[in-house]
């Protein structure tokens, strides 16, 4: 039993392999989508190309560090692009995209969020939110919000990693890589198992050159609404729970995860097709100094 384990392993591992399922998995949950969802409502990633060749992403986390900045590198983030995360919509700052997930049924508080969405639709009716097939139980309870045209909701699928051990991520990523040549892979975003993998997957695809990623601290599992319930006071919001239950983020815990956030990050820092530069913005994050600080001054 075990030596057809392990030959199940090798065979994910498998570069012929890893593009045949890529093929496959792209085909079934492309046609997944088209069947459940008009196409208007289903991401197209050529829509969100970079035209600015010298403009950064940045990647806005919820964790605490959030609330060290200021206001003067709130508009340099501005001036560029950003992402704002899962809870992101809990914050002040309205980032160019929004990546939801609604997460399991039995914890999630993705309900509060679109409450509160609803009430401040003309707010948010121009901003696009990315969603992933994973939460499209969720659309039940907001699909009349995209209906009529309220919020700009769009669901992707995940392709996933698939591999089983860190070494072979490049091998992986190579796959994709090859695969999008051919076949339209638009509706997808590539990444397993973190928000921030994904969204930092997607800023590359779009061309950002630099990518920084704030409030990734990791190294606690405090939010900035947690550290400041302003935040929540200000949206009518109480009794908002995030799903960390341990002083291990779960985007960086081994136990939880195949490909954690932190070995992901150095693959991306040495593989030559990745070609985005990934910075982080404060000291406090656990990745740092693994991975190099931002220079605001010199952005």
């Amino acid at each position: 039993m075990k030596k057809i384990f392990h030959k199940l392993q090798n065979l994910r591992n498998n570069f012929l392999f890893l593009i045949f399922f890529y093929l496959i998995y792209s085909l079934i949950f492309r046609l997944i989508l088209r069947l459940k969802l008009d196409s208007l409502y289903i991401l197209k990633k050529k829509f969100f190309l970079n035209n600015k060749p010298n403009s950064t992403c940045f990647i806005m986390g919820c964790g605490s560090s959030i609330n060290d900045i200021t206001p003067e590198q709130f508009s340099l983030i501005k001036r560029n692009y950003s992402i704002g995360i899962n809870s992101w919509f809990l914050h002040d700052f309205k980032t160019n995209i929004y990546m939801f997930e609604a997460g399991d049924p039995s914890w999630s508080e993705a309900s509060k969020i679109f409450k509160y969405l609803e009430k401040n639709y003309l707010e948010y009716k121009e901003i696009p939110i990315l969603m992933p097939y994973e939460s499209f139980w969720f659309d039940t309870k907001i699909k009349h919000l995209r209906k009529t045209s309220k919020l700009k909701i769009f669901y992707y699928f995940v392709l996933p990693f698939l591999i089983t051990n860190k070494i072979f991520l490049s091998k992986a990523y190579i796959a994709k890589s090859k695969l999008s040549k051919f076949l339209n892979l638009d509706a997808s975003i590539y990444g397993s198992g973190s928000s921030v993998i994904r969204a930092v997957c997607l800023a590359q695809e779009l061309g950002y050159k630099k990518i920084v990623l704030l409030g990734v601290d990791l190294s606690n599992t405090d939010y900035f609404y947690d550290v400041d319930n302003s935040f929540l006071i200000k949206k009518g919001i109480s009794n908002y729970e995030n799903n960390q239950k341990s002083k291990i983020h779960l985007t960086n815990d081994p136990k939880s995860k195949k490909i954690i956030l932190e070995d992901f990050l150095k693959f991306a820092e040495e593989d030559k097709y990745f070609n985005s530069k990934i910075y982080i913005a404060s000291k406090k994050s656990s990745l740092y100094p693994e991975i190099s600080l931002f220079d605001w001054d010199e952005s």
